[in-house]
């Protein structure tokens, strides 16, 4: 007997009911990414029998539970290895991993680089603190690395900005699989809002990467789909984040997701490290509005990369 479920042959609110029960246990993972998470935990949480939740959460994710949690604890211990001076020793123990090789090889296989090779450019292209020629990079074209891109897009530089915001207060779902789409997610949030009497900021989706964008390809980017609003809940939701105010490097990029990518890759591979300038990789965020995210058309991106120079909550 076929046991598959097919999550598009469901009923519409038996589907809505399933992704919102899968995205509260994502919520969930991304939070407590150290704990000793199991199956069973987890099934609970999405009121679900365990066989039942191991298909469903396969299926909208696009990988299964063991898989996506080791993703999210390798992309955490990769910003630690960056940010800060804890030993890799340390990281692999709070990563969950249970000796440095299992650590290493699990690091390599996900990322194409050491843990050690990666803490050694801890000061160098991907950290703070660096100087850069806006004037070059304003005129700077350029095509992607063929071992990022294979197809080499063109890059077309835009017009850079430094720009200092505050900080953004915003309600988010993550975004993984092929159901949890930016625009389902986007009209979830606005019901989310509604629901909690959640005041929105704007009529813009606001989307964070989570990879670590220099090396991971495209085809495996995990993002949070957020909804700015005006000031923080009064209670206490696990899917509320404050996006750090300061100083970023800014652009609107006009085309496809694709291109749109494959700009933002070039700088921070190539033309950021070699004119030394500060940026991070683990706030990296852009904005778009709802009619340019309903449409089929390539759409205008605001780009924003923080510098590093940051101003408290």
């Amino acid at each position: 007997m076929n046991t598959t479920v097919t999550i598009l042959t469901k009923p519409k609110k038996i589907k809505d009911i399933y992704l919102d029960r899968i995205i509260k246990v994502i919520l969930y993972i991304d939070k407590h990414p150290e704990k000793n998470l199991t199956l069973l935990e987890l099934a609970r949480i999405a009121h679900f029998s365990k066989y039942h939740f191991h298909r469903i959460f396969t299926e909208i994710v696009g990988e299964s539970m063991a898989q996506y949690v080791r993703h999210i604890r390798l992309n955490k211990a990769f910003k630690a290895l960056l940010l800060n001076n804890s030993s890799i020793t340390k990281i692999a123990t709070n990563s969950n991993f249970h000796s440095n090789e299992s650590f290493t090889r699990a690091f390599k296989k996900q990322f194409n680089i050491l843990p050690s090779q990666l803490r050694s450019k801890k000061n160098t292209a991907f950290a703070p603190n660096f100087a850069i020629s806006i004037d070059k990079l304003n005129n700077a074209t350029a095509k992607s690395s063929p071992n990022l891109h294979p197809s080499a897009i063109t890059v077309n530089i835009p017009v850079i900005y430094r720009e200092n915001i505050t900080p953004i207060n915003v309600i988010f779902f993550p975004s993984v699989g092929i159901y949890l789409t930016e625009l389902r997610l986007w009209h979830k949030l606005h019901d989310y809002a509604q629901a909690n009497n959640i005041p929105v900021a704007a009529n813009k989706i606001i989307t964070v990467l989570q990879n670590n964008l220099p090396l991971v390809m495209h085809s495996k980017l995990r993002s949070d789909i957020g909804l700015p609003i005006t000031t923080k809940p009064t209670s206490n939701i696990n899917n509320y984040k404050v996006i750090t105010g300061g100083e970023y490097i800014t652009f609107k990029h006009y085309g496809t997701q694709k291109e749109l990518f494959a700009t933002i890759n070039w700088l921070l591979n190539f033309y950021l490290p070699q004119n030394q300038k500060t940026f991070r990789t683990d706030e990296i965020f852009f904005t778009a509005d709802y009619c340019e995210i309903n449409s089929a058309l390539p759409r205008a991106t605001k780009v924003y990369i923080p510098t590093g120079v940051t101003q408290p909550v």
